[in-house]
């Protein structure tokens, strides 16, 4: 799915949750490839230009999305979810860990740098916006991505950054439709959902979820 596409399918969505006329809404998708620019980052970050090059207003600096990274889009009112949006990230990312260790890795929060980490080499991006008490935005998980693409890039601002994925970590990588499956369960679990229900949306590892809460807050 062009990253276009689906940061407009974002868009669409939001004006629905904030309307009342849509709940919790969840994207999965495989993007080609391109480059995203966050509010804290910059284009010297961008050491390559032979892909598609996007400003955007989520959180963070420079990443890179293509095939074989597991993408998330995340639509929450986040306060009806946690505390904070610390909180937030933090729930984000331990739902990735779970995840990941499904698979065999053992990955951990950086106390230092938002994301998802194998020892020192990131696993997993993280970068989210809220608008009007909405989230957007939310992860890349490289499970059998090209990590020459990186090379385009000053990975989230670290000049010495260091990046990984499922196929350089295991002999056998999953495919991103099992490590989907494995991810809204652990999505379902830690943020408290009670219900998943899948929409299909025009593209082959796409498609949304309105959940229904086990907890919500007042």
């Amino acid at each position: 799915m062009h990253y276009t596409a689906a940061y407009s399918l974002q868009k669409e969505i939001h004006v629905r949750i904030a309307k009342g006329t849509s709940s919790y809404t969840f994207i999965l998708v495989e993007h080609y490839p391109v480059i995203t620019i966050g509010k804290s980052g910059s284009e010297t970050d961008v050491l390559k230009k032979n892909i598609p090059v996007i400003q955007i207003d989520r959180g963070g600096q420079v990443t890179f999305h293509g095939p074989g990274q597991l993408v998330g889009y995340i639509l929450f009112p986040v306060k009806n979810i946690v505390k904070d949006l610390h909180a937030f990230m933090a729930t984000l990312e331990l739902s990735l860990i779970k995840t990941i260790a499904d698979f065999g890795i053992s990955a951990q929060h950086n106390k230092q740098f938002p994301g998802v980490w194998v020892a020192d080499k990131k696993i997993a991006s993280v970068g989210i916006a809220i608008h009007q008490g909405i989230t957007m935005h939310g992860f890349a998980l490289n499970i059998h991505t090209d990590l020459s693409f990186f090379r385009y890039i000053v990975p989230c601002g670290l000049k010495q950054g260091k990046v990984t994925s499922f196929a350089t970590e295991l002999v056998h990588s999953p495919s991103l439709q099992a490590v989907a499956h494995r991810y809204l369960y652990h999505m379902q679990d830690v943020f408290g959902f009670s219900s998943c229900i899948p929409t299909p949306l025009p593209s082959a590892l796409c498609f949304a979820t309105e959940q229904g809460q086990e907890n919500e807050k007042e």
